[in-house]
């Protein structure tokens, strides 16, 4: 009746004792490939996450590159059509504003002014235009 008995029997004890470890064994396994699983998505995640805020980045730059681009043209078309008006009234003037020196140099400097300013705009314009280009 003493082989029956399992606690004093030796062969079944290490019996035991080997599927705990086995059990044990592949319950380690098992959560190495779940914590592989989990690292793996949390990578792709925030790879995916990463390219998506770099591109709504990249979308607010370009609208507000192309407001600015906006602005500057306009500017632009304003300042032109305020120096075909001057041009305008110089040629009607004719020979009396070349009389008047005194209106002839205000004149003369308001189209310079003008000029200048139409000058710094085209080239704000070129800069946010190469800006622009270099990011794409």
């Amino acid at each position: 009746m003493d082989d029956f008995n399992l606690e004093e029997n030796p062969e079944v004890k290490s019996d035991s004792s080997s599927n705990s470890k086995i059990r044990r064994g592949s319950y380690s396994y098992l959560f190495g490939i779940l914590l592989f699983f989990i690292w793996a998505g949390m990578s792709v995640y925030g790879f995916y996450y990463a390219q998506n805020y770099f591109e709504q980045y990249m979308k607010k730059i370009e609208e507000t590159n192309a407001l600015n681009i906006q602005s500057i043209n306009k500017r632009i078309d304003v300042l032109e059509e305020e120096m075909k008006n001057i041009n305008g009234t110089l040629d009607k003037t004719g020979s009396s504003l070349n009389s008047t020196t005194s209106a002839s140099t205000e004149v003369n400097k308001r189209i310079t002014e003008l000029d200048n300013q139409l000058k710094a705009l085209e080239k704000s314009l070129k800069i946010l235009q190469e800006s622009g280009n270099e990011d794409y």
